[in-house]
């Protein structure tokens, strides 16, 4: 296999990172290599304009690298948009760019058929629909990483989906909030009652939620808002009441909290109020019980900083304490969980019944 010298406007520009190294050469490994590798014309030497990586890649997997020639006026402007277009970009990035390039959604017989979205304004599909698979080897991104996006897509909105890729987030993370919110979508259609949204504050967090929390952080120091009803079933070392103005206190230690839904300071100033002493290392571990909402009001907020979610406590009944006739109503809520011990996370989702969690942080214990 012939070897190119690299063309000094090649040189310009950050080398793969490992990873990125990586997905390309499972990617070439895999499908062959679909991007040809450009070359100049300099005075009589052929340069690799674009593609150095490819080259050494294809020669470690032994495989014969197809070339084409550059025949344009500005080969720098063309070197800065190959570069800027696809190695400066993340994983995510690149799943998502390749999403937005699919114009042929998978039929019902399977990943082997494909067919054409339905036309819109009474125009025909195009005559060559671009296909998930067309699109992830355009971009040297896996199909099911184009899928998952898409998924994303369908369920949160090629914005939304735009802003959580230029945000950080990763494929995975993307994929599990369009699983929760379709989670959520099925709990309206079941018609349950939720009375968090009535104003009423007096609404406690079930038992078995709580057993979850104290299995997760080995303990309660502080629940930040409460009172001496609902702590009988917390069981929190120390809690600041509605007198005490818990949004003007420290929060220290192992936290439970369970916003008020109603007042002056909303739900969202009281979860910016946990996320921020986390990150300030005040908080050692947290459990926040909010509704299954992810717009920007405090959904960022757990997006930047949360480690995991468990979407399904709303599938248990909260409790009026001040009402001994009032009857259980069931809201749709989640369980957030800032911390490192992942794995007891889990354990005690899993072990007391209340579902799978979906973690956003590596595990890290």
């Amino acid at each position: 296999m012939e070897r190119y010298k690299t063309h000094p406007l090649s040189k310009g520009f950050r080398t793969m990172t490992d990873e990125e190294r990586e997905r390309v050469t499972a990617s070439i490994r895999e499908r062959g290599l679909h991007n040809p590798i450009t070359l100049i014309d300099v005075d009589g030497e052929k340069q690799i304009l674009d593609g150095v990586h490819r080259e050494s890649i294809c020669a470690e997997l032994g495989i014969e690298p197809s070339y084409v020639m550059y025949e344009g006026d500005d080969p720098e402007g063309f070197v800065k948009d190959q570069n800027e277009a696809r190695r400066h970009l993340t994983h995510a990035e690149l799943s998502f760019k390749a999403a937005k390039t699919v114009t042929a959604v998978q039929g019902e017989g399977g990943p082997g058929r494909q067919k054409a979205k339905p036309p819109t304004g009474g125009f025909a599909p195009d005559p060559k629909p671009v296909t998930v698979k067309q699109a992830a080897e355009d971009h040297s991104v896996s199909e099911r990483s184009v899928s998952r996006i898409n998924r994303g897509i369908e369920v949160l909105g090629e914005e939304r989906v735009g802003e959580l890729v230029s945000q950080g987030e990763s494929v995975n993370a993307i994929e599990k909030l369009a699983k929760v919110q379709e989670a959520v979508a099925k709990k309206k259609k079941k018609k349950n009652p939720t009375a968090v949204a009535t104003g009423d504050d007096e609404w406690y967090t079930p038992e078995v939620v709580i057993d979850v929390v104290r299995a997760t952080m080995g303990g309660i120091d502080l629940d930040p808002a409460s009172n001496p009803v609902a702590n009988a079933v917390v069981k929190a070392s120390e809690i600041f009441t509605q007198a005490d103005d818990g949004l003007a206190q420290e929060w220290r230690g192992r936290v439970f909290l369970n916003p008020p839904y109603s007042g002056k300071a909303t739900k969202a100033h009281w979860i910016d109020k946990l996320a921020q002493d986390y990150q300030a290392g005040h908080i050692e571990q947290a459990c926040l019980v909010c509704p299954i909402d992810f717009s920007p009001r405090w959904g960022d907020a757990i997006r930047e900083f949360a480690t995991a979610i468990c979407p399904s406590v709303g599938n248990y009944k909260f409790w009026k304490g001040n009402d001994e006739n009032a009857k259980p109503q069931g809201v749709g809520s989640m369980l957030v969980y800032f911390g490192d011990d992942c794995d007891a996370f889990e354990t005690a989702c899993l072990d007391h019944g209340i579902g799978q969690p979906a973690f956003y942080r590596e595990r890290r214990a």
